[in-house]
Order: C-alpha cells, then sequence, then structure tokens
C-alpha cells in the first residue's frame, strides 16, 4: 500500500467506531473515517459500512480490542474522561488505511433507501 493511502484520525473518532458510542463532538469526523476506510461517501455510513470500518480498525491497530468505557457514557465531559486516559495509552491520533478496493461493494445510497421497508 502507498504511503499516501495512509491517513491520521483522532484517538476519539476512531474509538467512537471501535466501542458503538459518540466519543467526539464532531460526528463528521466519525463518518469521514467510516467512509475512508470503506471507500464509500455516504452520510450517515450504514450500519453495514460502520460495522466493515470497525473490525478493519481493530485488525489494524489489535491493542484496542476491549479498550470500551467500564460505564456508559452520558455526558460529553465522561467521554472526554475516557479519551484522556486512552490518549495516555495510544496517543492522540492512529494511522489508518482504506480496505481493499473490491472487499466490499460501492454503496448507491439511493438504492439503499428504497431496500428499507416502511412500517
Amino acid at each position: 500500500m502507498k504511503q499516501k493511502d495512509i491517513r491520521e484520525f483522532e484517538l476519539e473518532t476512531v474509538l467512537s467506531i471501535t466501542c458503538n458510542a459518540i466519543l467526539t463532538q464532531n460526528l463528521y469526523s466519525v463518518f469521514d473515517c467510516v467512509n475512508y476506510i470503506t471507500n464509500n461517501n455516504i452520510i450517515p455510513p450504514t450500519p453495514e459500512l460502520q460495522l466493515y470500518a470497525q473490525m478493519h480498525i481493530l485488525n489494524t491497530h489489535p491493542e484496542l480490542i476491549g479498550v470500551v468505557p467500564e460505564e456508559p457514557i452520558c455526558s460529553p465531559e465522561e467521554a472526554h474522561k475516557f479519551i484522556q486516559t486512552q490518549q495516555v495509552k495510544f496517543g492522540n491520533m492512529l494511522s489508518l488505511s482504506p480496505l481493499h478496493n473490491g472487499l466490499i461493494e460501492q454503496v448507491d445510497p439511493i438504492k439503499k433507501m428504497g431496500s428499507y421497508r416502511e412500517y
């Protein structure tokens, strides 16, 4: 993989994906990260794309496996405290690369919307 294919993302963005929690005040950074990893451009990304991104991050950075808040995060202050604790261990930024083309299909957001049933 070429060096230019690697991007740095803030730890709070990456952990928002791996912990399935909102740990950043910039939700678009999470969308950007998921879309970068999955080679898509959907806002918000579908749950399937989020899962692909989560698995890719944990395969790339296995040290993040099991890194989750001990208690549910109920405020921005709690999220900030959790992130600060993790930054001591992992730093402020993590390098990520996209999945290889062809591993997952490109998602057409209009077609995807049509696949959801109304109740």
